[in-house]
């Protein structure tokens, strides 16, 4: 039976059948007719909003099949968060596949990164926790995503708050060839609770943040103001610099160059997304790696050929042949004086010696070779530096047993990340560990002086990059830290990224 029903000065009809309001603004039956500020009923009204914040893909998708129902159809709000979810998994995706051909890239390539993750709270927030595992399913039954596992991980950064403490629930996910071949076109998000459920989400990363989050509000500012057009250029030319070092080498390209564009589009969509962003959007750009603490983002994820189209920062400060200077200083602190240290003090190019020594076509043969030497499997500079062999053959070849419990040493930070992994303890990697960890350490403090005395920058692991006119004043505190924390001179590198700034 329908009735009238006086609710906030207004009469709804009523059904007593199914105790529910009719809202006349949504055109549905509602348990509850909730008044605004303004005293006007707006019950479960999908509000616009006419200034999106967030972008995503349409991959036009207005039904799905399950087991359960043969055709499934979502509300348009829910299939706007079902495409920005289905928008991350394939940016995600294609992330890993530019870092995988873009060799160059400081980011650290593990052996899953074809398979993205998401945490329970992120998909909390993108589907909701009511009707998130429903949409899972659904979106698996229609071979758009498959989910390959569910666990827990933690994330430790030197017990900085920064970190999750406690194990986190993740849910692992491959995009399906179906996703990837969809035609989909760029969307903004119009729906006012799902533009702010988003935006919560994002909040609670700034909080996870901690001391960190003060450092990169200034990275907001730094937009690129780049066109298609310059985009394919720089991309154009990096292809043509990796076939020409594999010709070099005397080996074929790993990929055709429409290969190679189609996987560097996911890096252009992320540009302008970030270009788009605002503070907290852009926040999930940066990531902190559970190997030492490093901290990852667009910014050394893009090559320096792309900051020449920014209009903020555009002068970068790097610590030149920072690997070998960190080694050498770590060399010096642990077994006193050595011929590695002494020519790093001296300001010999390591790089350059180690071509000229083994024969190698070029200074960028000479410094892969240092790393294959320092990071790999086996250490071979016993022709070079004796020394310098000798104790990163014994550093490598630590006991397990030995260092299980000593919690303040490298060699069980490292025992402890690949024993949460549930993988094999690779002890050669702990020259990488100590060398990263001492790299933090040292731009952690530069970050600190450089935010107190209120020089904006943005970071890229080795380097800072920052406006022109902060430059005499940024080199002088960074010189001071480089002093005040190596026992080896440190040099810097002062580069002019913006093609219009005179030299």
């Amino acid at each position: 039976m329908i009735q009238k029903r006086l609710r906030y000065g207004n009469q709804y009809d009523y059904d007593d059948n199914k105790q529910r309001y009719f809202n006349p603004i949504t055109k549905k039956w509602v348990k509850k007719i909730r008044p605004s500020s303004k005293g006007k009923a707006k019950g479960k009204a999908i509000s616009k909003i006419e200034t999106p914040e967030h972008f995503y893909y349409d991959f036009q998708i207005n039904e799905l099949n399950s087991q359960s129902k043969p055709t499934v159809h979502y509300s348009p709000e829910r299939l706007e968060r079902i495409n920005f979810f289905l928008s991350k998994v394939e940016r995600k995706y294609q992330a890993r596949n530019w870092i995988k051909n873009n060799n160059d890239s400081d980011l650290d390539i593990k052996n899953d990164e074809k398979v993205i993750y998401f945490s329970t709270i992120e998909l909390k927030y993108l589907l909701t926790a009511e009707k998130r595992d429903e949409i899972i399913k659904t979106l698996t039954d229609n071979d758009l995503v498959k989910l390959n596992k569910k666990e827990k991980k933690s994330h430790w950064i030197d017990g900085h708050s920064i970190t999750f403490i406690n194990p986190k629930f993740y849910w692992f996910f491959t995009p399906t060839k179906n996703l990837l071949s969809r035609e989909k076109k760029l969307k903004a998000i119009t729906y006012k609770r799902v533009n702010n459920s988003v935006n919560n989400y994002f909040k609670i990363i700034e909080s996870k943040l901690g001391d960190y989050s003060s450092y990169y509000r200034n990275m907001y500012k730094c937009k690129f103001n780049i066109t298609r057009d310059e985009f394919d250029q720089v991309i154009k030319s990096k292809y043509e610099e990796k076939k020409l070092k594999r010709l070099k080498e005397a080996k074929p390209m790993k990929c055709s160059f429409d290969e190679y564009v189609k996987s560097s589009n996911y890096l252009y969509e992320t540009i302008q997304e970030w270009n788009l962003g605002n503070k907290y959007s852009n926040l999930s750009s940066f990531k902190v790696d559970s190997f030492s603490g490093r901290v990852h983002s667009i910014f050394s994820q893009l090559s320096k050929d792309f900051f020449k189209f920014n209009d903020t920062f555009n002068v970068e400060i790097d610590l030149a042949t920072s690997q070998p200077v960190m080694l050498a200083h770590i060399l010096k602190s642990e077994i006193g004086e050595n011929q590695f240290s002494n020519d790093v003090d001296n300001g010999m190019d390591i790089y350059e010696k180690i071509k000229n020594h083994y024969s190698l076509p070029d200074r960028d043969a000479g410094k892969q070779m240092f790393y294959e030497l320092i990071f790999g499997h086996k250490s071979n500079l016993d022709e070079l530096y004796p020394e310098a062999n000798q104790w990163i053959k014994e550093k490598k070849d630590f006991d397990l047993y030995t260092y299980r419990y000593k919690s303040d040493t490298p060699e069980c930070r490292l025992i402890n990340f690949y024993n949460k992994k549930g993988k094999y303890v690779r002890r050669y990697s702990i020259i990488a560990l100590m060398l990263q960890e001492l790299e933090l350490k040292i731009f952690k403090k530069i970050w600190e002086v450089l935010n107190t005395v209120g020089i904006a920058f943005v970071t890229r692991h080795d380097s800072v990059v920052i406006n022109p006119n902060d430059l005499e004043n940024a080199t002088y505190h960074i010189n001071n830290i480089l002093e005040e924390e190596l026992c080896v001179n440190g040099r810097l590198k002062v580069k002019k990224l913006m093609k219009n700034l005179p030299d």
